[in-house]
C-alpha cells in the first residue's frame, strides 16, 4: 500500500466516524435509500423489492416524475444529508433521476443489476449484482443476461460486486470471486439473503455453516478484493446486530418511488430474524470502531 493509497483509505476511515457522530449531535441521517422506480427488466428469485409492494397497480402513475425526484433531493441535501444510494427496482431505467442525485449530492452509491451501463462520465459508486457463475446467475437472475453484465463492467473501477447468497448459490463463492477479478472491477462483498424464516432461499443449519467457512476463507486467500470484514462475516452467523439496526435507529432512511417511508429497513417488511443485509451490520461495527470493517467500508465507498 502507497502512501496515497494509506491517505485516501484513513480519510474514508475518519469520514465514516464524523458522518456516525454528526448524527448523534443532531439526527440528521449520514446516508438517504431511494427506491426511484418499481419497475425492473428482471425477475428475480431472492429480489426483496418484489415482494415489498402490491404489484396489481399503474407503476408509472406512482413514481414521482424527474422534476419531482429533483426537488426532493435538494430539498434533503439542504438539510444535511450528502449521502445517498439509488435503487430500485432497476434504477438505470431512470438515467436522469441518477443524474440529477449526482448532480446534487457530494456522493451517490447506484445499485445496479448490470443490464444498462451507467455513463462513465458519472463517477460514483456502483454496486452490481452478481450471483454465481453464468450458469447459476441467469437462472437466479430469469435471464440470459450474465454476459452483458460481465461486458458492461470489464474494468470499471467504480464497480464492487454485490453477490446475495442464498441455498441457489452459496457454492459459487469462489468461482464468483475469480470471474469478477478477471473483470478487473473494485472488489467484491456478500449479502445473506433476508426474507422470511420459512423461506426456500434462506441460509441455515449445515448450509448456513459452509457459507460463513467460505467467507472467512475467502477473505484470508484474496485479501482487499473482498469487501467485508472478518467481524461482519461473524455477525451474519450470530445476527447481534439486529437489536441495534441502524434502520430502527433512523441512522439511514428509505424510501419507496412514490416517496412513501419503506419500514421498517431497505428491505420492506421482513423478518428481522433473517437479516442478511450489509447495511446494518456494517453500520453495527462502524459505531464499535473496528478497524478493519471501516477500511472495508471505505475502500467500498471510494470513488474511483
Amino acid at each position: 500500500m502507497d502512501v496515497i493509497d494509506l491517505a485516501k483509505k484513513t480519510m474514508g476511515l475518519f469520514g465514516s466516524i464524523r458522518r456516525y457522530f454528526i448524527f448523534r449531535m443532531n439526527k440528521i441521517p449520514p446516508a438517504i435509500n431511494y427506491d426511484i422506480t418499481y419497475r425492473c427488466q428482471l425477475n428475480c428469485e431472492h429480489c426483496y423489492f418484489a415482494k415489498s409492494w402490491v404489484k396489481d397497480r399503474k407503476d408509472d402513475e406512482l413514481e414521482l416524475s424527474d422534476e419531482q425526484w429533483q426537488k426532493v433531493f435538494k430539498k434533503h441535501y439542504s438539510m444535511g444529508i450528502t449521502n445517498a444510494s439509488i435503487t430500485g427496482g432497476e434504477p438505470t431505467l431512470r438515467m436522469p433521476v441518477i443524474e440529477a442525485a449526482y448532480n446534487t449530492f457530494n456522493s451517490i452509491q447506484v445499485a445496479t443489476n448490470g443490464i444498462i451501463k451507467i455513463p462513465e462520465r458519472l463517477r460514483c459508486v456502483l454496486w452490481v449484482s452478481i450471483d454465481g457463475t453464468e450458469e447459476t446467475h441467469n437462472r437466479i437472475r430469469r435471464a440470459k443476461c450474465y454476459q452483458k453484465v460481465m461486458q458492461n463492467i470489464q474494468d470499471d473501477k467504480r464497480v464492487s460486486i454485490s453477490m446475495s447468497l442464498t441455498t441457489s448459490n452459496y457454492k459459487e463463492i469462489f468461482p464468483t470471486i475469480e470471474n469478477c477479478i478477471k473483470a478487473n472491477v473494485k472488489g467484491i462483498f456478500f449479502l445473506l439473503y433476508t426474507g422470511q424464516l420459512t423461506d426456500k432461499l434462506y441460509l441455515s443449519g449445515k448450509k448456513l455453516d459452509y457459507t460463513i467457512k467460505s467467507l472467512y476463507h475467502a477473505i484470508d486467500e484474496y485479501g482487499d478484493f473482498i469487501l467485508i470484514s472478518r467481524r461482519m462475516v461473524e455477525l451474519y452467523k450470530t445476527k447481534k446486530h439486529i437489536k441495534h439496526c441502524i434502520f430502527h435507529e433512523g441512522l439511514v432512511r428509505s424510501y419507496y418511488p412514490d416517496m412513501s417511508r419503506k419500514l421498517p429497513c431497505v428491505m420492506g417488511p421482513v423478518d428481522c430474524r433473517t437479516c442478511g443485509c450489509i447495511v446494518p451490520v456494517y453500520m453495527y461495527l462502524v459505531k464499535r470502531l473496528d478497524i478493519e470493517t471501516l477500511l472495508k467500508g471505505s475502500r467500498m465507498l471510494e470513488v474511483a
